[in-house]
């Protein structure tokens, strides 16, 4: 397992921001992200699942890193069904945990996390807010560089 995480770094007081996939996708796009804001996204974890990896223990790896983040965190996932989404219901059941999680990571979801996150909205805004903003950038380029024609 790929992992990028630093409890020494958590700051309480911000929400964290954890990214969780099947190979290395949950790290580069903490990279890119890095890279857009020109600094390192600041109280996050990413979770690589590589193919020969035990689910269990990268269960037990995920539920410590989100439990440490005490301000709470959003959890972004790259699908449902797969080992890591799998894992992270496990440890929600298990905790009796309310969890803030999202399928279809992308970059720009992220980067709305980065900049919605300390905007002081409702959980649930929060979240709702991310989505609409990730969905806005999925554009079809061909038909808008079609409509840029007219």
């Amino acid at each position: 397992m790929i992992s990028r995480f630093d409890k020494s770094k958590i700051r309480p007081e911000l929400m964290g921001i954890v990214v969780m996939s099947h190979g290395p996708l949950a790290d580069s796009i903490l990279e890119s992200a890095a890279v857009i804001t020109g600094c390192e996204v600041e109280n996050s974890a990413a979770f690589c699942l590589e193919a020969n990896d035990n689910p269990e223990e990268y269960g037990s790896v995920i539920s410590e890193a989100v439990n440490a983040f005490s301000g709470g965190c959003l959890i972004f996932l790259d699908l449902l069904g797969g080992t890591p989404s799998n894992q992270l219901i496990i440890h929600a059941k298990r905790n009796k945990k309310e969890i803030l999680a999202v399928t279809g990571v992308s970059l720009p979801m992220i980067i709305s996390a980065i900049s919605l996150r300390e905007d002081g909205l409702q959980e649930d805004d929060l979240l709702h807010q991310i989505i609409e903003e990730s969905i806005a950038g999925i554009v079809n380029v061909k038909a808008r560089m079609e409509n840029m024609r007219k």
